[in-house]
C-alpha cells in the first residue's frame, strides 16, 4: 500500500484505483464483501463522497466494530489496516484481498454484493451465473444431450490430454479424477463447455460464431480470405499456419540500419494474442452474433474478440484484466505447453520489443477486446504510407524515379526529383538500395533496386 500516493489522490479529490469511500460502519460489511467478490481493493473510512474528511470517533472503536461485523461473513477474508492523516483528521484504510474464484460469491446475511463503477451493488442472478460460468459449474443449454456431443468428441485427442495430465502428476490418477479436476464433466456426468470447446471436432455445430474469420483489408473492401473452426487448440494452430503462409516475409531495417527479411509479425506474439482472444471469450452465448476476427491491414493486424465476459474487464497502462473460463484455459495451457516467458500480455510487449517492432496497442470496452500489432519496426522511418520496408519491397526489381514516385504519390507539391532526394538517396548512401548506373547517380535513365544481400 503506497500511502503517499493514496494521500495525494485524496487531496486532489480523486479515488485511487480499485477503491471506494465507505458510507460508514453500517455499510462496512457489504462494502467489504463487494470488494472481495470483485477484484479486491481499498475501503476509505473517515471521508465523505466530496472528499471532505471528518471525525471517525475513536479509532479503537472503529477497528473493533469492523472486526465484529466481519464475523458474520460466510467465508473468512484477508484484510489489513492502515492510517493516514489529512488536515488533522485520521483516515482509515482497509485493504481487502480478492477472493479466489472458487470461493466467490461470499455473502453477508442473505445478501451478496459486488462493485460496479466504484459503487456497491446487489449481486444479480445474472452476475452469479457469470461466476458459475468461469468455474465451469453451469450445464449449458443443449449440453445435457450427451449422446449427441459424444459423437463429436475427438477421443484420441482426449486420450492425449489424459496422458499429459498423468505425466505431470506425482501419483497414479484416474480418468474420472481428471474429468472432475478439469471440469470436463459436471456433477451429473454431463459434458461441460470445457469438454466441448477443448475436445470437440466442431463446437461450431451448436455455437456457430465460436470461430475465427480472417479478413484482408489491404486495398480491398473487407475481403474474407479464410474461416477457421474446430476446437480452441485446432483454431489457434490453423490460424497461425494460414497467417504465416498468407502474410509471408517482409523487409525491415534493424538497429544497425541493415536491411533484413523477417516474418511480418513474430509468430510467438501472434500465437499469444489469438490464444487470449479464444480463452477469454464467453462461449455460453453466441456473443453479439459476431465471430472472433482477424483484420490484415497494410501497416498492422487487428485481433478482435467481441464476446468477452462483460464484468471486471479494465485497462491500466499496459495491463488488461479480463476474466476467462478457468477450466478451458487450464486444459488448453497443458495441450499447448507454451513456455512461461511467452505467456500473457506482458510477454507480448516484451517480445515485440525484443524483435524490434513498435509497441502494440490493446483496447477493451463493453466486452470488446482488441489487440493491434504493427508491422513496422522502431528503426523504420518516414511514415506509414512511405516506409523503408515498403520502398524496398517495391524496388525488389529495378524501378525508375518516375515509377517510384507514381507508386507512392506523396502529398504536397513534391516532384519526382525532390521525392528521390528525400526518400531514396538516403537509402542509397546506406547501401540499402543500389543503382543500375553507378557512375552517373542523377542520370535520367537511373533505376533503383533493393540490395540483394539480405539477411535471411
Amino acid at each position: 500500500m503506497n500511502k503517499e500516493y493514496i494521500k495525494e489522490c485524496l487531496l486532489n479529490k480523486k479515488l485511487p484505483e480499485n477503491s471506494i469511500i465507505s458510507l460508514g460502519l453500517l455499510s462496512i460489511a457489504k462494502e467489504t464483501t463487494a470488494l472481495a467478490n470483485t477484484s479486491g481493493g481499498l475501503i476509505i473510512l473517515g471521508m465523505d463522497n466530496n472528499f471532505v474528511p471528518h471525525n471517525t470517533r475513536k479509532l479503537d472503536y472503529y477497528v473493533n466494530t469492523i472486526k465484529t461485523t466481519l464475523k458474520n461473513f460466510s467465508i473468512s477474508l484477508s484484510l489489513s489496516y492502515d492510517f493516514i492523516k489529512i488536515n488533522k483528521y485520521v483516515i482509515i484504510l482497509l485493504t481487502v484481498d480478492e477472493l479466489p474464484i472458487e470461493k466467490k460469491l461470499c455473502s453477508i446475511g442473505l445478501k451478496t454484493y459486488m462493485v460496479r463503477n466504484k459503487k456497491v451493488v446487489n449481486c444479480t442472478s445474472f452476475q452469479k451465473n457469470y461466476y458459475s460460468q468461469i468455474k465451469g459449474d453451469i450445464n449449458y443449454e443443449c449440453l445435457h444431450k450427451n449422446e449427441y456431443y459424444l459423437k463429436h468428441v475427438d477421443l484420441d485427442f482426449l486420450e492425449k490430454f489424459y496422458n499429459i495430465v498423468k505425466s505431470i502428476s506425482d501419483y497414479s490418477i484416474s480418468k474420472s479424477i481428471i474429468n472432475r479436476r478439469y471440469r470436463l464433466y459436471n456433477n451429473d456426468l454431463a459434458i461441460t463447455l470445457t469438454m466441448v470447446m477443448s475436445f470437440s471436432y466442431c463446437p461450431q455445430i451448436s455455437r456457430p460464431n465460436a470461430d475465427i474469420l480472417i479478413y484482408d483489408d489491404r486495398n480491398t473492401d473487407h475481403l474474407l480470405v479464410h474461416r477457421v473452426d474446430g476446437n480452441i487448440y485446432q483454431m489457434l494452430n490453423e490460424a497461425l499456419i494460414f497467417l504465416k503462409k498468407y502474410l509471408g516475409m517482409s523487409l525491415y531495417i534493424n538497429k544497425d540500419r541493415e536491411l533484413v527479411r523477417k516474418e511480418a509479425y513474430p509468430i510467438v506474439v501472434l500465437k499469444e494474442v489469438i490464444y487470449n482472444a479464444l480463452v477469454h471469450r464467453d462461449y455460453s452465448t453466441v456473443s453479439l452474433g459476431i465471430s472472433t476476427e482477424i483484420h490484415i491491414l497494410d501497416s498492422s493486424i487487428i485481433i478482435t474478440n467481441p464476446g468477452c465476459y462483460l464484468y471486471e474487464g479494465y485497462q491500466d497502462a499496459d495491463v488488461i484484466k479480463i476474466p476467462r473460463n478457468k477450466h478451458i484455459k487450464k486444459v488448453n495451457d497443458l495441450l499447448l505447453s507454451t513456455p512461461k516467458d511467452e505467456r500473457g500480455i506482458k510477454s507480448v510487449f516484451l517480445n515485440m520489443k525484443n524483435y524490434g517492432y513498435v509497441k502494440p496497442e490493446f483496447f477493451y470496452e463493453d466486452g470488446i477486446y482488441k489487440v493491434t500489432l504493427f508491422n513496422n519496426t522502431i528503426y523504420d522511418f518516414y511514415n506509414s504510407s512511405i516506409s523503408i520496408h515498403k520502398i524496398c519491397e517495391f524496388c525488389e526489381s529495378p524501378k525508375s524515379r518516375e515509377e517510384i514516385y507514381q507508386h507512392f504519390k506523396p502529398n504536397g507539391k513534391s516532384t519526382p526529383y525532390h521525392f528521390i532526394k528525400k526518400y531514396i538517396l538516403p537509402l542509397v548512401k546506406q547501401n540499402i538500395l543500389c543503382l543500375t548506373i553507378e557512375d552517373h547517380v542523377e542520370s535520367k535513365n537511373q533505376k533503383y533496386f533493393t540490395n540483394t544481400k539480405i539477411e535471411k
